[in-house]
């Protein structure tokens, strides 16, 4: 997920002049360095490419100020990071929102954020992308939950299940598994279907995990 708006920051910041990107992490730390490896370093590596032995391809140029949270790009589009508290943060009127471990913000940030953001997402051709893993009790849950059941008109739910990284395959699933104590929030931040990640405790009624009948539960 991250890789992907990662991806699409960079996308429209290259393809649409003159628009602000905005990274929104709890701390200005994070939002900073998801801007360097999910941005920054991608640019470093298309930026190498060479076409032939010597030739470059032509890029426009970049400016890294990621340290103080800044991407420029020569079209006039930037990428700035910010943490959730920045009042600065609400004021704006960018071309894309991404905002990183939404569960993470305090629920009075995040439905303020939300608030005053989205007049600006609502307009025609503007995004928000919030990344997350589940977190009961959480406005990114409240929110998750009233987009799966249609009542935000204009936003499209997608759910892309912890198997899509080939990497979690049902061997790796089951080894973790037997290294967690709280198996409930292990299916809340690894969750195959979106109803994982609105298991609120220890006990609740689960579905097998192995294929096979009277397979391994959760319980």
């Amino acid at each position: 997920g991250t890789h992907m708006a990662g991806f699409a920051s960079l996308f429209i910041g290259l393809t649409e002049p003159k628009y602000q990107i905005l990274l929104i992490s709890k701390q200005l730390a994070d939002a900073k360095d998801f801007e360097k490896r999910r941005i920054w370093e991608q640019i470093e590596a298309m930026t190498a490419l060479q076409y032939e032995p010597g030739k470059l391809l032509p890029w426009p140029k970049f400016t890294d100020n990621t340290d103080t949270g800044k991407i420029k790009i020569d079209n006039g589009s930037e990428v700035e990071a910010m943490s959730s508290d920045n009042q600065q943060a609400r004021s704006r009127s960018p071309r894309l929102v991404v905002f990183d471990e939404i569960r993470a913000f305090g629920n009075k940030d995040a439905q303020e954020l939300w608030s005053s953001i989205r007049p600006a997402i609502a307009l025609p051709g503007r995004s928000c992308i919030s990344l997350s893993t589940a977190k009961f009790g959480s406005w990114f849950n409240e929110m998750t939950g009233a987009i799966m059941e249609g009542q935000l008109e204009g936003i499209s739910f997608l759910f892309m299940p912890d198997d899509t990284d080939p990497r979690r395959t049902k061997e790796w699933r089951k080894e973790e598994l037997g290294r967690t104590i709280e198996k409930s929030l292990f299916l809340q931040e690894q969750p195959l279907e979106p109803e994982d990640c609105f298991i609120a405790r220890e006990g609740a009624v689960i579905k097998n995990f192995d294929d096979e009948p009277g397979g391994e539960h959760v319980n």
